[in-house]
């Protein structure tokens, strides 16, 4: 069984028709090493349970002044090495986006092409071909309608488990967190390939030794991750 978690991303402040999509797919076999070390580097940083750690605060000294920049970025860092195992990708990312903005169209287009390409295993043995799926909460699009959407764009070896499910994501849905982090990455890493005008968009004007910095700092986080996929 595939465990998968979904999010999307919007950056208003880089460019505000931007919209991303993402997929982070676990097999449930490491699921249990998954979230284990995933727990294991939460509570090493120190992060103020009641507020939920998300990609945006990985720059900033937001939630908590004494956790500095360094020790989130080791974090996020810590987290991007979780994908890779002994022989295997331990989770991969997919990630579709367009300059469409957020609405509720864009969001099945984009859900529709992530649901394509969902793998399916060469044999459908035991669970193997079961899916479920996972989301943060989603107030502009019915649950029918998530589920149509992947359920008529799946490959025909994979089943859904019951239905997509919409959970309140905190600091113990380690899933939900990994699709934000990897999103939150990823829409920098696609901004940036733009021109010279829309680098302009991206970081307000000419990009500064700054966001220099952020951006090669984001790329080597990245590049940790041992099977991602964007989807054009």
């Amino acid at each position: 069984m595939k465990f998968i978690f979904i999010d999307e991303i919007e950056q208003p402040n880089k460019n505000e028709s931007f919209f991303g999509f993402g997929a982070v797919i676990i097999d449930s076999a490491n699921y249990s090493k998954f979230k284990n070390e995933a727990n294991k580097h939460f509570k090493k940083l120190k992060w103020p349970e009641k507020t939920e750690f998300k990609g945006r605060y990985l720059f900033s000294r937001k939630v908590d002044k004494n956790i500095t920049i360094g020790e989130r970025i080791n974090f996020v860092n810590e987290f991007s090495k979780m994908s890779v195992a002994t022989k295997n990708a331990r989770y991969s990312f997919l990630f579709t986006y367009n300059f469409s903005k957020k609405t509720k169209k864009n969001f099945l287009l984009l859900l529709e092409k992530i649901a394509k390409q969902i793998p399916a295993p060469p044999k459908c043995k035991g669970d193997k071909c079961l899916v479920g799926i996972f989301c943060d909460n989603i107030d502009f699009v019915s649950a029918s309608d998530a589920y149509n959407t992947i359920s008529s764009k799946l490959k025909k070896k994979l089943t859904i488990f019951e239905r997509p499910f919409c959970v309140d994501s905190d600091n113990k849905t380690f899933g939900i967190m990994a699709v934000d982090i990897l999103c939150y990455l990823k829409s920098w890493v696609e901004l940036s390939k733009d021109d010279d005008s829309a680098q302009k968009t991206l970081f307000d004007s000419a990009i500064g030794s700054i966001d220099k910095r952020k951006l090669t700092t984001i790329k080597e986080i990245i590049s940790n991750v041992k099977n991602i996929k964007v989807i054009k």
